[in-house]
């Protein structure tokens, strides 16, 4: 996503007050109005001022679009001043993860295994690096501390999929002069709520990316295991059927049905679930069928089923148990 200057689109300072931003809106907005100006680039000017107008009027949201630039609503339940939280939790080399047992999270996904301890993933930020609560600057003659900005916490989403596979991610920080676009190195089988730490991110204090996977429209995610709901027609139970299963992978594998297989049956197809990321291991899928009844029939099908009950008589006591 192209970076879009807010500031500049509305023609006020980074360091506006929101009276100012509010005064510059206005002014601009009469100017650029549709039933003012009947423009093409008008109607797309007065777009814009309404994109920056929403961000920037915002206090929360002019926070993150600071940190994280045109980026910023692709996160989400941003926090401040968590800084206490993380404090007890533990380091690896200065990168952490926290949760699930990922004591070497980071490098997987920065893709780094060498970083020295304490030091930034992201090389030197501006001449800026983070040790600790305070943000260490050093010239020829002097050496001061400067405390830091308070962490935030941003949700990172990602599919199923991803999960599944292993991906990259871009992530943008924007700094106040600069922006940085950062690799982000997704491994198979990622769990959901891992956190991971940019040191220094947001201007000397850090950032938290916590991983959030998106439901999937079929499969559902059980910690390794993989659910599904396959369909079947009533004549395939009774009679029995082979079909196709779709799997996270992008290939299919055929289960076979038996005969009078009942609604709600399920099937274990060992090691097509979720990969573990640190051994060749994978959870399993299950796959439960569902009965499907057929929603319209024609005159020839309808009747067939009237002989079926003909023969079928006195044989289905299906709510016998129920009702005695």
């Amino acid at each position: 996503m192209q970076y879009k200057d807010y500031y500049k689109v509305l023609g006020v300072d980074k360091k506006a007050t929101e009276d100012e931003i509010k005064k510059s809106y206005r002014k601009l907005a009469r100017k650029y109005h549709p039933d003012v100006n009947k423009t093409k680039e008008a109607d797309q000017k007065f777009k814009e001022l309404n994109e920056a107008n929403e961000v920037l009027s915002d206090k929360d949201k002019r926070h993150k679009y600071d940190t994280l630039g045109s980026d910023w609503d692709k996160y989400e339940n941003v926090n401040y001043g968590e800084q206490s939280r993380y404090q007890d939790s533990g380091n690896v080399n200065g990168n952490t993860f926290y949760g699930n047992d990922f004591s070497d999270f980071f490098e997987i996904f920065f893709g780094n295994k060498s970083q020295s301890a304490g030091s930034s993933p992201f090389g030197n930020m501006g001449g800026r690096s983070t040790a600790g609560k305070s943000q260490q600057r050093k010239s020829t003659n002097q050496q001061y501390s400067q405390p830091a900005q308070d962490p935030i916490t941003s949700e990172l989403e990602i599919t199923l999929n991803e999960a599944y596979l292993g991906g990259t991610r871009i992530i943008s920080l924007q700094g106040e002069n600069t922006k940085k676009d950062i690799k982000v190195n997704i491994p198979k089988g990622v769990e959901n709520d891992t956190k991971i730490r940019i040191p220094g991110g947001n201007n000397g204090g850090d950032i938290y990316l916590k991983i959030k996977i998106k439901e999937h429209n079929f499969f559902k995610l059980d910690k390794k295991n993989i659910t599904c709901e396959m369909p079947i027609t009533d004549y395939e139970s009774v009679l029995g059927t082979e079909i196709h299963v779709p799997t996270l992978s992008g290939s299919s594998v055929n289960l076979k049905v038996p005969q009078y297989s009942q609604s709600g049956k399920t099937f274990r197809l060992k090691g097509l679930g979720m990969p573990h990321h640190k051994s060749e291991e994978k959870g399993d899928m299950y796959v439960k069928i569902k009965i499907m009844v057929p929603k319209e029939l024609n005159e020839q099908e309808i009747d067939l089923f009237q002989q079926l009950k003909v023969l079928r008589e006195g044989k289905d006591n299906i709510r016998q148990e129920i009702l005695k």
